[in-house]
């Protein structure tokens, strides 16, 4: 009898060969894992070359014998110990082909017999397909503006770059517009519309022509372009406006019980970066972007082309929390505003209150823990796309922007370079969770909220839609 090897496959690997083993092809497999069907079949290559195997069927007949298919065989154990075994197995040889020619009956019963297995094995096991959808909720597909007081999917968005829920699950989009006046000026604006629970849709900031520090009837207000958004507890909208056209806003606002105001920034041509210390409502900003709120009320806000994060603190003071001012890459594991960061984009919360930071032109997400040090989160530095299966940290993002978090401790990322949303899993492994890199499907997503219910939405923001990721 041939020795027992010890094999080592890797976590894929064994998802793959228990697919195998339940009857699905390639491109099933590829559906059900989220990958490509050609990264199915290079996964099924190496454990067929790991195991010495030459048929789909021995993969198959291993996979159920070793207990991969739950409930249909025993835990593995390898030799010379008693308890189960995760990744190492034991795998006798395949017999040599001049063996099978000796002895071709034996060949054709072996064969059979590997066929019935799986047969009985895998009939039992096959279950319903579980294909991720993308749904639309919002936006016809093509750029414009109209619908408000009817249902979302009939009314014309954009550009939506930001979202949010409140606690009552009614989403928040800043649906984001520029387009050249009659006199051939660029004017760009933001309206932050709002969709209720039976799917109907409004706008409720934004989109006038008004430039004040303080307003009674937001719509009149004007916002620039590429305003985000984020909801307290309270159900208070903070939202930043970049001032990249007609009013030069580069502020951070509130919109409270129907009134516009200002927390932060100033109405200054071109921004600036100054006021630390004082009182928010003085300093400077230039272009902000991603808002966030902590449980305390403090606001957060990606002050982008200052390279920066700000603090607005509940007392109306601001100061910096993250980056030196000058844009780069430097300073994990140390203080934070020791570190250089370029064009950060989004900020978030997470659940245990550390603070998430989309360092958008070094293609990663940073994160200040409570220990106060910052370290990178996910990303190598590469614009590129890679990295899925493996630590988030060795993986490969591209202009990452917006980023959320589930109940269940995963973290998102609107990976919006590659067209894609990733999600890091709370032992730090990253896989794509929408998106196949072409346009057809998301078109740069800037941004995605998780609705109170737990349902992924995301800002299309290319495909001017607002779409929400189902059976996943």
């Amino acid at each position: 009898m041939s020795a027992v090897r010890e094999i080592a496959l890797s976590p894929r690997e064994r998802e793959v060969a228990a697919l195998v083993a339940s009857g699905l092809s390639n491109r099933e497999i590829g559906e059900r894992l989220f990958i490509a069907e050609r990264t199915a079949e290079g996964h099924l290559e190496q454990i067929r070359n790991k195991l010495g195997f030459h048929s789909r069927a021995e993969v198959a007949a291993w996979a159920v014998s070793s207990g991969l298919v739950a409930g249909r065989a025993s835990a593995v154990v390898v030799p010379g110990t008693t308890a189960p075994a995760a990744v190492v197995v034991p795998v006798t040889p395949t017999p040599r082909i001049a063996r099978v020619r000796r002895r071709p009956f034996a060949s054709v019963v072996a064969v059979l017999f590997l066929i019935g297995v799986v047969a009985f094995f895998a009939v039992p096991r096959v279950l319903p397909t579980v294909r991720p959808s993308i749904v639309t909720v919002a936006g016809l597909g093509t750029g414009g503006f109209s619908g408000d007081g009817g249902p979302a999917t009939a009314a014309q968005l954009d550009r939506p770059v930001s979202l949010a829920f409140d606690k009552s699950g009614n989403l928040y989009v800043a649906d984001s517009t520029e387009q050249l006046t009659t006199g051939g000026v660029l004017d760009g604006f933001t309206r932050i519309r709002r969709i209720d629970s039976t799917g109907k849709i409004q706008t409720i900031a934004g989109g006038g022509t008004l430039n004040t520090d303080a307003s009674d009837y937001p719509p009149a207000v004007h916002l620039g372009p590429e305003s985000w958004i984020t909801i307290d507890a309270a159900d208070v909208i903070y939202l930043s406006d970049s001032g990249e056209t007609c009013c030069d806003a580069h502020i951070v606002a509130a919109v409270d019980s129907g009134r516009f105001r200002v927390i932060a920034g100033s109405f200054v041509r071109g921004g600036g970066y100054a006021g630390d210390g004082g009182p928010a409502v003085s300093a400077k900003l230039d272009q902000p972007r991603g808002v966030a709120v902590d449980s305390t009320g403090n606001v957060y806000v990606a002050d982008s082309l200052n390279n920066v994060i700000r603090e607005v603190r509940r007392d109306g003071t601001i100061d910096t929390v993250a980056g030196n001012g000058q844009r780069g890459y430097s300073g994990d594991g140390g203080s934070p505003r020791s570190a250089a960061l370029f064009a950060p984009v989004g900020v978030a919360i997470s659940p245990d209150g550390s603070l998430f930071i989309a360092d958008t032109n070094n293609h990663r997400v940073r994160r200040i823990d409570h220990g106060g040090n910052i370290v990178t989160f996910a990303g190598s530095g590469r614009a590129a796309y890679g990295g899925d299966g493996g630590p988030a940290t060795s993986a490969d993002l591209n202009l990452p922007t917006g980023l959320a978090f589930d109940s269940a401790g995963n973290v998102y990322i609107a990976d919006s370079g590659n067209n894609r949303v990733r999600r890091v899993s709370p032992n730090g492994t990253i896989t794509t969770v929408a998106g196949d890199g072409t346009t057809a499907v998301l078109a740069a997503p800037s941004s995605i909220a998780v609705s109170p219910t737990g349902v992924l939405f995301i800002a299309d923001t290319d495909n001017h839609r607002v779409v929400k990721l189902v059976g996943g």
